[in-house]
């Protein structure tokens, strides 16, 4: 079921309209059988295994806050074996959860490159494994949540279902956002009545979304899709606009859809946490993920990078460091390697293949830059007084962010990591602007107009 679909837009309608009629107190069992349906209505076998990750997860998280309350009033020795329980019970459910999420993830890449070692038939013969819709959300979801239980940030919920609803919450079940316990199950069980205001947001907010989608996104997916196919018939300067256009399809699709989806919790009156920041106006390659995919990157910051960080054996890493390169450069190394296992993980988030590693890769090298060019850059921007002409200095940031983010776009886009090499050998060596023309993307299957209304549209938005 799209979320573009007309059978979508009758489903919400008819799940709102029973929101708001039933009791007060029955209103978060509407959305749980409504999350359960729209599951169900995709895949009732994949209903069953994000029910066994919702099961796993809440009785960890229950334990674990069990083990909580008895430490209280337990003697030290107790105390140290209760919190060896706790983190056994968390290494379990973690290994179990994410095992699930590889094994859907990377079934497939991993059968083939058996296949190719090897060349066993059988191997080939293997079906081809298809993710479970919103798998990766809800699993990092739920990790969020056990872990936030793990280190007493919040307490854990004795309600299944109710747990059940935070996981499953159907609108961000396609692409997110990743939202926080604390954030968003307060407003899940709350009474909520009918109010128009809210309603015209939520309505503002779809229509937004299906504009970035439908208008824009599908349209410039043409003309990108046209030279990708056939990237060694055009010259460097037409594969980098088709990579500086995918950005915008991309941008306009993503967020375009959780606009949609925002605005369909809107409905019922539940904030969704933001999820963009307008990141084509990031300064810096750090300020871009703090606009993009904000709620992935907060994750993968709090969940990811502050524990490594300030782990026990990091801290021993960070020392040795220290004194091989000083106090301060030593602080960089060891912040350089917490970035780049986060930016590593970040895209092998996004996918199973090689292409998906180099992305963030690329990413964690020019962060890791900034950070030890941030003393540079600031004395150089001092020393030619560019504190006066900040203007400047943001219009320069912009560009610079946006050259880089493409380029690391032809990793993202590409089919393979050997043809996002090619391309980028071609747009480097062969940067040919005699063969870039109108006429080129005219032949790519989209009307002139089609053209006139993407670049009117995008230059609006």
């Amino acid at each position: 079921m799209s979320i573009v679909s007309f059978s979508f837009a009758l489903f919400v309608l008819a799940a709102m309209i029973l929101y708001y009629t039933v009791p007060k107190r029955w209103q978060w069992v509407v959305l749980l059988i409504a999350s359960c349906f729209f599951y169900a209505v995709y895949s009732i076998k994949y209903l069953a295994l994000l029910a066994a990750a919702t099961l796993i997860t809440f009785c960890s998280a229950g334990y674990i806050g069990k083990l909580h309350l008895k430490e209280k009033t337990q003697d030290r020795h107790t105390s140290r074996n209760s919190a060896k329980k706790r983190k056994s019970v968390l290494i379990l459910a973690l290994v179990v959860n994410f095992s699930l999420l590889a094994f859907f993830k990377y079934f497939n890449p991993a059968a083939n490159v058996l296949f190719r070692l090897t060349g066993n038939d059988a191997i080939k013969g293997l079906p081809q494994l298809v993710l479970p819709l919103g798998m990766s959300f809800y699993i990092f979801q739920a990790t969020g949540y056990l872990l936030d239980v793990y280190w007493k940030r919040c307490e854990a919920e004795t309600n299944f279902f109710k747990f059940a609803l935070f996981v499953s919450f159907f609108p961000q079940m396609i692409q997110g956002p990743i939202s926080r316990y604390r954030q968003l199950a307060p407003q899940l069980f709350e009474h909520k009545k009918c109010d128009d205001d809210i309603i015209k947001d939520g309505i503002f907010k779809i229509l937004t979304g299906l504009f970035k989608k439908m208008v824009i996104a599908d349209r410039l997916a043409v003309l990108v899709n046209g030279v990708m196919t056939e990237h060694w018939k055009y010259g460097g300067s037409t594969i980098f606009f088709a990579i500086l256009i995918y950005g915008v399809q991309i941008y306009c699709d993503f967020s375009g859809g959780i606009d949609i989806i925002s605005g369909v919790a809107n409905l019922f009156a539940i904030k969704l946490t933001p999820n963009f920041n307008r990141p084509m106006l990031a300064t810096s390659i750090g300020d871009f993920w703090r606009r993009w995919h904000i709620t992935l990157g907060s994750w993968m910051r709090d969940y990811v990078f502050y524990p490594i960080s300030l782990s026990r054996w990091f801290g021993k890493v960070s020392k040795s460091t220290r004194k091989v390169l000083g106090p301060r450069y030593g602080k960089i190394a060891a912040l350089t390697v917490s970035s780049l296992i986060v930016y590593i993980l970040v895209g092998v988030w996004h996918g199973s293949s090689l292409k998906y590693i180099a992305f963030g890769l690329w990413h964690g090298f020019f962060i890791s830059l900034g950070l030890i060019s941030e003393d540079f850059m600031h004395k150089f921007k001092k020393k030619l007084h560019l504190e006066k002409q900040a203007w400047l200095w943001r219009i320069t940031g912009i560009v610079y962010t946006t050259v880089i983010v493409t380029l690391g776009r032809y990793f993202s886009r590409a089919g393979s990591l050997t043809q996002a090499l090619s391309m980028f050998k071609r747009t480097l060596l062969h940067f040919d602007l005699s063969g870039f023309s109108l006429s080129t993307f005219l032949d790519m299957g989209l009307e002139r107009v089609d053209i006139w209304i993407a670049a009117f549209s995008t230059a609006m938005l």
